[in-house]
């Protein structure tokens, strides 16, 4: 039987963080990232609903979720899933587009599943050289060109901004629940910072952005957790941090979103933030260089 198991790496040079997973029964809630997702499923078939679509992505097809796009998914019945795939920042996809020609300020990945052969095969290459090149610059050169050959031909649409005073009021709502992270912001309360009455509130905030608002700051406190779990901090204290009562409510919170333990997720980043064996290489070379002068 196939174990459930799922390692991040950080690639704190390169700005982006590199998941590898293996899942046989974990399915994902409605959640979303801040970052866009590209990558490749391994093997089995993980099905998906996003947008309000259902999809399934097979072995050797392209995964790619845009930043706040709500969606939910996994394994299906009995059915091992593996994937592959790089969480990158908004800002690296849009320096990549600008760079191309393209002006905009929202660019969009199409499909959430492509059968694109030869990007796959590019993602398979990029991966591997990830995991094993320690040179900094060959890493960067790989995944400068791999964005900007997405960026030619993957970017499709520009979101358009909402008009009107209901998206107004759910990003007062929104404003208010991530500056209240640690805090149980009651419905009412969000009503008042809205100016919407609950009812009213709680209907178009699940339609913009997908989520209820307790979903909404939950996604924003398992955020805080990564970063702070990222930055060497404490479980215990990064539970406090986030607002929950103890380290087994956000251990089960994490797990669900994040497809790992908090104590999992903490100690991959800790690898991923040991300097490399060329840095550790230049390093001694600086030092004998600067006693020889």
């Amino acid at each position: 039987m196939t174990a459930e198991r799922a390692s991040f790496h950080m690639h704190r040079d390169l700005g982006i963080e590199h998941i590898s997973a293996t899942y046989r029964q974990h399915r994902f809630p409605p959640h979303a990232h801040q970052e866009y997702l590209i990558g490749l499923t391994i093997a089995g078939v993980e099905h998906i609903i996003q947008d309000g679509e259902r999809w399934q992505s097979r072995a050797g097809q392209v995964r790619t979720i845009n930043p706040g796009v709500v969606h939910e998914g996994g394994c299906g019945e009995g059915e091992p899933w593996a994937y592959e795939a790089l969480y990158i920042p908004e800002t690296l996809i849009l320096e990549a587009v600008l760079s191309v020609g393209r002006v905009t300020t929202a660019p969009r990945l199409s499909d959430p599943v492509l059968d694109d052969h030869k990007l796959a095969g590019e993602l398979r290459l990029l991966f591997a050289l990830l995991k094993a090149e320690d040179e900094a610059l060959i890493r960067e050169e790989a995944l400068t060109g791999f964005l900007s050959r997405v960026a030619r031909h993957r970017i499709l649409r520009v979101d358009r901004p909402l008009n009107g005073r209901e998206p107004q009021a759910v990003a007062r709502a929104r404003d208010y629940l991530a500056a209240n992270a640690r805090r149980r912001v009651p419905l009412e309360i969000l009503a008042t910072v809205s100016g919407l009455s609950k009812f009213h509130l709680l209907r178009v905030f699940k339609a913009q952005t997908g989520l209820t608002p307790w979903q909404f700051q939950t996604q924003i406190r398992i955020d805080l957790a990564r970063r702070l779990l990222a930055a060497g901090e404490p479980a215990g204290q990064v539970a406090a941090a986030c607002g929950y009562a103890d380290q087994s409510h956000m251990t089960r919170r994490f797990r669900e979103l994040v497809g790992l333990t908090p104590a999992a997720y903490a100690a991959d980043t800790r690898r991923s933030f040991l300097p490399s064996r060329s840095n550790i290489l230049q390093d001694r070379r600086s030092a004998l260089d600067g006693e020889t002068r």
